[in-house]
């Protein structure tokens, strides 16, 4: 049985209990697994989407099968859940969990043997052009959080000594994905909206 989250969530702080959580949690109690509530916009408290969008030249695609769990998107679960993620066709968009900010959006074109990825952008509130880094975070999420398979996640190589690769992952995704070094430079136009919140 599959289930669409409609209710309009009041706005989430900090581990608060939204319409959609309790959702999730009444339809655990009838044995209904979470992964079979698809993700809608009135799910979550999400922001408009940022002025600033820069084109980040994402180019992936996915099976038939793999396309009907990305449109199924993310419902976060718990505070450990960083993202919330949802399709409307043709894009999925990509909304940190606390705060509502929209941070990816990916266009997807449909084919015969599954879809592709045509357009995408990255969220800035700043001009500057996306890096490497955008790029395999957004991978990450989507093979770990929608597709639910092994993803490395990106540690930027220049991370700063007296931040710790652990808490800079459990931050950027509350998830404990493999890590993968993303040169020096390819890292930091995106990744220092992460350190704020690790000061």
């Amino acid at each position: 049985m599959v289930s669409v989250c409609t209710s309009r969530p009041r706005q989430p702080t900090c581990g608060s209990s939204s319409s959609c959580a309790r959702y999730i949690e009444k339809n655990r109690a009838s044995q209904m697994p979470a992964a079979n509530i698809i993700a809608t916009r009135g799910c979550w408290k999400v922001l408009p989407l940022p002025e600033i969008q820069v084109d980040l030249c994402f180019a992936e695609s996915y099976t038939t099968a793999e396309f009907e769990l990305i449109k199924r998107g993310s419902i976060p679960d718990d505070m450990e859940d960083k993202w919330f993620i949802f399709f409307e066709e043709p894009w999925v968009y990509v909304h940190r969990s606390w705060t509502g900010s929209g941070v990816f959006g990916a266009e997807f074109r449909p084919s015969l043997g599954g879809a592709s990825v045509v357009s995408s952008w990255v969220g800035r509130s700043q001009a500057s052009a996306a890096t490497d880094y955008d790029r395999a975070l957004l991978k990450c999420l989507i093979d770990d959080l929608l597709l639910g398979r092994p993803a490395g996640f990106a540690v930027p190589e220049d991370l700063p000594a007296n931040v710790s690769k652990g808490v800079y992952q459990h931050h950027a995704t509350g998830s404990a994905c493999p890590q993968i070094m993303i040169p020096a430079g390819q890292a930091a136009a995106h990744s220092c909206w992460l350190l704020r919140f690790l000061k």
